[in-house]
C-alpha cells in the first residue's frame, strides 16, 4: 500500500511464472520439499528485508533439493514448525476452493 496525493491506494497482482516451468505450452506443476531442521528466517530477524544475506542462507539447502528431483525448498515458521512460510525463491500461494491464501507478512517474509 502507498499514500498517494492524500489517498490510500492498494494493489494486488498474482501471476504465475511461465518461465520456470513451461513444457510445451504449458503451466506444469512443480515438486517442492518441506525443509522440517533449517528456517530461511526467524522472529526478529532480516528475513523481511530485502538483503543479499537473505539469499544465500538456503543455498546449501535448494542444492540438496534438487540433488532429490526437488524444484525448490519451502520453508516452515521458525516459531512453531507449523505453518508454510515461504518458498526460497519465492513467496507462496496456495488456492483452497475458491480461495487463495498466503503466509501473513510478518517480518521472516520477503514482501
Amino acid at each position: 500500500m502507498s499514500l498517494l496525493h492524500g489517498c490510500l491506494q492498494q494493489l494486488i497482482w498474482i501471476s504465475p511464472v511461465l518461465s520456470v516451468e513451461l513444457q510445451s505450452g504449458q503451466l506444469t506443476p512443480i515438486d517442492l520439499i518441506v525443509e522440517e531442521h533449517f528456517h530461511r528466517a526467524a522472529p526478529g530477524g532480516m528475513g523481511g528485508t530485502k538483503a543479499a544475506g537473505n539469499y544465500s542462507p538456503v543455498l546449501v539447502t535448494q542444492l540438496e533439493a534438487k540433488k532429490s528431483n526437488y524444484a525448490d525448498v519451502v520453508y516452515l515458521d521458525a516459531k512453531t514448525d507449523t505453518y508454510l512460510e515461504e518458498v526460497s525463491s519465492c513467496n507462496i500461494f496456495i488456492r483452497k476452493g475458491q480461495t487463495i491464501k498466503t503466509p501473513p507478512l510478518k517480518g521472516t517474509i520477503l514482501p
